[in-house]
């Protein structure tokens, strides 16, 4: 049963490589959409491994460095080639194309690797996790299948560089990690929303925290400092 328990977080971020593969094969088949959700996917999966090991107990620096391999492959190689792919499927030069897709995988194995060495503050990620920024490329992307019905290439490489300067920056991200207590039903009520938003609007809903995680580093940045001068 104690080796079950070892293996079980092991075996949900094993999920999260092979949603992160999927949506590989997805895009090159022209499947965007559903390389988009795989993505998603694959978030969620990390989500869970990390909690799963806490819960149980079975946190290992083994779990720790399998978790960002797999964080690499789904939420840096994963997108930079759905990123790649519709930027040349709507005619951008191929090293402009090839460039925005590998400041996404460079950024992302810079994040991984900082975050690997420097895990001193429990309360707050040092920049934008690699999590969040593969999943803004896939909100957009499924965002754009629903409502646009097209891409704007100039919009995804901004996108793109936002992503890579939030991920490289020392801009604090919650991290979730922290235990606040007596906020037991305030979390429960947010849970349910949140579950409900997801069965009935799904692609608005990721579109909506995409956008969340997008300018929450620097607003919060920019709000520190506005309190900090009028303290002055």
């Amino acid at each position: 049963m104690n080796k079950l328990l070892w293996a079980i977080p092991s075996i949900i971020t094993s999920m999260s490589i092979m949603s992160g593969f999927l949506a590989i094969i997805a895009t090159s088949e022209g499947e965007l959409k559903k390389a988009a959700w795989f993505i998603i996917l694959s978030i969620f999966m990390d989500m869970l491994d990390g909690r799963v090991a806490r819960l149980t107990k079975k946190v290992s620096l083994f779990g720790e460095q399998y978790d960002s391999l797999a964080d690499l492959i789904s939420f840096g190689v994963a997108p930079a080639f759905l990123t790649y792919t519709i930027l040349i499927n709507n005619s951008l030069k191929t090293h402009v194309a090839f460039s925005t897709a590998i400041i996404i995988i460079l950024s992302g194995a810079f994040r991984l690797a900082r975050f690997n060495i420097n895990k001193k503050n429990e309360e707050n990620f040092q920049g934008m996790p690699i999590p969040a920024g593969a999943g803004i490329i896939a909100s957009y992307t499924l965002f754009a299948h629903k409502y646009l019905h097209s891409f704007s290439t100039s919009l995804i490489v901004f996108l793109a560089i936002a992503i890579a300067m939030l991920m490289s920056s020392n801009l604090p991200y919650p991290s979730g990690k922290k235990k606040k207590r007596g906020r037991a039903t305030r979390k429960l009520l947010i849970m349910c929303i949140i579950a409900i938003a997801m069965i009935t609007y799904p692609v608005e809903l990721f579109a909506f925290v995409g956008l969340f995680y997008l300018f929450y580093g620097p607003m919060a940045f920019l709000f520190k400092f506005a309190t900090k001068t009028e303290r002055r």
